[in-house]
């Protein structure tokens, strides 16, 4: 962030220079300077600059765009705290310049490994940390490809092994089973994990992503041939294997704060909005406050709130009943769309991936009586593919039931 603010305050001087011939309006633009570039750097905190992708071009360009044209509307709409016309577009068209232009830069001193201070700001920065999930021969041929190209900075510190198998050398540590994933990776500060998909199926690898949820990790596979040929957003090519970027978008936190606030304001709306039927039936009916325990995200227990009675079931609860789970939303026990509602001793074997909600796929298509695995699939691919805009069909399905 701070050679992002470095960067825009250089573009600030570049725009005024260009639309006063000098810097003498640079005070009376102090605060402006701040709210704009701070739309800018939130901006290019939403596109995952300052968490995954601190160094890619592509994104600065996206974020730096998507920031313009914010602070041109701020510059259209609201003049009298805006910058004029054409400093906004000198200051945008420098930002352009300048922000991925550091990147780029960055990127390729980095790789030519010349000088010897840019080799250590790539040990510094670019070492990534890197463990290997899977076993055979694909695991020791990835390893030898990875070894071979040094410059693109993964450090293989082990091998993870989808059940305990001793005897088989891998040239690096054997870390443990899969069982033990995310310990593994927080005891040895892993940064990288690639899965081999010769040894793995997909639904077993993003159960594993999911369980491994908050740590701050890149998850990669051998890409298949037909996702080089569609040409992949993100492969990464060592050697003759091709790797492939595996995310959970509500893994990512700009993704997270864009979910969380839509609780608050969703919810805080209809406390609002329920507050008399609620104090109505709460006062004047006598309808009391019921805690009811329910398995919560990666199975931990959490208590949530329904005016009584409570049958023991969630779907059959009448709305009004509901009432008290839009405050559990609201202080963050609950989302408006998640994981189904499920008590403890009707839980069973299922694992919980993703925090509870009132509403949510597997409460959309609760009539097709769906097995466990099937619900944990829907939980998966809500993980792996959320948008605010998802959310609001989810949402609207349940409300209108579409």
């Amino acid at each position: 962030p701070l050679v992002d603010l470095i960067g825009l305050n250089l573009a600030l001087v570049v725009g005024l220079l260009l639309r006063f011939g000098s810097l003498s309006h640079w005070r009376d633009f102090l605060i402006v300077n701040a709210l704009y570039s701070a739309i800018w750097l939130a901006s290019l905190f939403f596109f995952d600059l300052y968490e995954r992708q601190k160094f890619s071009v592509s994104r600065s360009i996206a974020a730096v765009l998507f920031g313009w044209v914010i602070n041109g509307a701020l510059t259209f709409f609201f003049k009298q705290v805006a910058f004029s016309r054409a400093v906004v577009l000198f200051m945008g068209i420098a930002a352009l310049v300048l922000l991925p232009g550091w990147r780029l830069a960055t990127q390729l001193l980095i790789r030519s490994r010349r000088i010897r201070f840019f080799t250590s700001l790539q040990d510094a920065l670019v070492r990534k940390k890197t463990v290997l999930v899977g076993k055979g021969d694909s695991v020791r041929r990835l390893i030898g490809r990875l070894r071979e190209r040094i410059d693109r900075g993964y450090e293989v510190v082990g091998v993870v092994l989808p059940e305990e198998n001793a005897g088989e050398n891998y040239g690096v540590p054997v870390l443990g089973t899969i069982e033990n994933l995310p310990w593994i990776l927080r005891k040895e500060g892993v940064s990288e994990v690639i899965f081999s998909a010769e040894s793995l199926n997909y639904e077993l690898i993003l159960k594993l992503i999911s369980q491994a949820q908050g740590l701050d990790v890149n998850f990669k596979t051998v890409a298949s041939d037909t996702e080089v040929i569609i040409g992949h957003s993100s492969v990464d090519h060592i050697g003759d294997i091709p790797l492939v970027d595996i995310e959970y978008k509500l893994g990512r936190g700009p993704n997270r704060i864009l979910k969380r606030s839509f609780d608050l304001l969703f919810s805080g709306a209809a406390l609002i909005f329920l507050a008399p039927p609620f104090f109505y039936l709460r006062l004047i009916r006598g309808r009391k406050v019921q805690g009811v325990d329910i398995v919560a995200e990666k199975n931990r227990r959490a208590r949530v709130h329904v005016l009584e009675p409570f049958g023991g079931d969630f779907y059959s609860l009448k709305f009004w009943q509901k009432i008290p789970l839009f405050w559990d939303v609201f202080r963050g026990r609950l989302s408006l769309i998640g994981a189904e509602l499920t008590l403890p001793e009707k839980n069973g074997n299922k694992k919980v991936h993703l925090k509870p909600g009132l509403t949510g796929l597997v409460q959309i298509y609760r009539n097709r009586n769906l097995s466990v695995l099937e619900k944990e699939k829907y939980e998966l691919f809500y993980l792996k593919n959320y948008s605010p805009f998802f959310d609001i069909e989810i949402l609207a399905k349940s409300l209108f039931d579409i």
